[in-house]
């Protein structure tokens, strides 16, 4: 069974289209499934969700690809990326939480 921390994963779903998976682009889904959200126009407009999941694996701070340092926001992005990558939420906020250390405690 394949965990979010392996690159091999990374590297596999790469091959998904813009319109879902790591391609699509983080400002584009949150602001048309986020309207009203006025903070949502300052997220990072070059980042798709492969560069945040590539960024938690190399344990870069999130929000420095994201533009934004609001919880509610990263709590949002974080949920879609679970769901693309086909895994828990716990899953993605646990690799973020405690980095490197989570990769080895199962």
């Amino acid at each position: 069974m394949k965990t979010i921390f392996e690159r091999s994963m990374f590297n596999e779903i790469m091959n998904i289209s813009a319109d879902s998976g790591p391609m699509l682009n983080i400002h584009k889904w949150y602001t048309q499934t986020y309207p009203d959200d006025e903070l949502g126009d300052e997220i990072n407009d070059l980042r798709s969700f492969g560069d945040l999941y590539d960024a938690l694996l190399s344990l870069e701070d999130p929000y420095k690809i994201i533009g934004v340092g609001d919880s509610v926001i990263r709590e949002r992005i974080f949920q879609k990326l679970a769901e693309e990558l086909g895994v828990d939420y716990s899953q993605v906020y646990d690799l973020w939480l405690k980095g490197g250390e989570s990769r080895y405690n199962f």
